[in-house]
């Protein structure tokens, strides 16, 4: 684990320090911050999943030309997931969740994990915490606190109004079938980790696996990476308890 982890901080010094580009940059016209990380999954491809972020907007793509990409309006708090193949976007604008949904949270804790044997990072020693549920292990991560804290508040915001959407599927799953660890990670502890810091490295659950490659406080990108097909049909996602 130590070895895996400095090879990733020296890849990444060696992104800030030397300028790496793991995608074809864009014509300049807007300046924005960037986060890559690769995504491994048991039995499944390498992924990429690319943060762009404005101060109106995030977008999450691949990295590259591919099927679509999600754009989430930081302002109206609404995610907007444009799919090229059927030239459609769903609107993603759930409700607010009710007053005594937190109740149904299983027992979640964070605890940090010492000595966090890894390298600074920009000068930021990483942290190691640990997201607990009922005592279990759900999942870890080395976070940089304090590193790209404007990139980090728009992923979190991102994730806290996905988290209002999958929450409205919960009454309908049988208690014998939800997992714990997935409703933690996916709807009540959801930006948990997020407020420990950046990412650097997230593990648990099987094979999974995020990692950090790049990231840059300036990244320059068309103007049209933050706007949505007009031509596109908007399916609203269905919402209610």
């Amino acid at each position: 684990m130590r070895s895996t982890l400095i090879a990733r901080c020296l890849l990444l010094l060696s992104a800030v320090s030397f300028g790496l580009t793991p995608w074809p940059a864009f014509s300049a016209d807007e300046e924005v911050e960037l986060l890559l990380y690769r995504v491994q999954s048991a039995n499944e491809e390498p992924a990429f999943n690319r943060l762009l972020v404005s101060p109106d907007f995030l977008r999450l793509d691949g990295g590259g030309e591919d099927r679509g990409y999600i754009l989430f309006d930081r302002r109206e708090q609404i995610i907007y997931s444009v799919n090229h193949d059927d030239q459609s976007i769903l609107v993603i604008d759930p409700p607010a969740l009710p007053a005594d949904f937190d109740a149904k949270a299983p027992a979640i804790a964070l605890q940090q994990v010492t000595p966090a044997e890894a390298p600074e990072v920009g000068g930021i020693k990483p942290q190691r915490w640990r997201l607990l549920v009922a005592d279990a292990s759900c999942r870890e991560a080395f976070v940089l606190p304090g590193m790209m804290p404007r990139a980090v508040a728009a992923y979190g915001a991102y994730l806290r109004v996905l988290s209002r959407q999958q929450a409205q599927a919960l009454s309908a799953i049988p208690a014998e079938y939800q997992d714990p660890c997935d409703n933690a990670l996916h709807i009540f502890a959801a930006d948990a980790l997020l407020k420990k810091g950046l990412p650097l490295d997230i593990w648990g659950g099987g094979d999974y696996r995020e990692s950090l490659i790049d990231f840059r406080e300036a990244f320059t990108v068309p103007e049209s990476a933050f706007s949505l097909p007009s031509s596109y049909s908007r399916v609203p996602m269905r919402s209610g308890f």
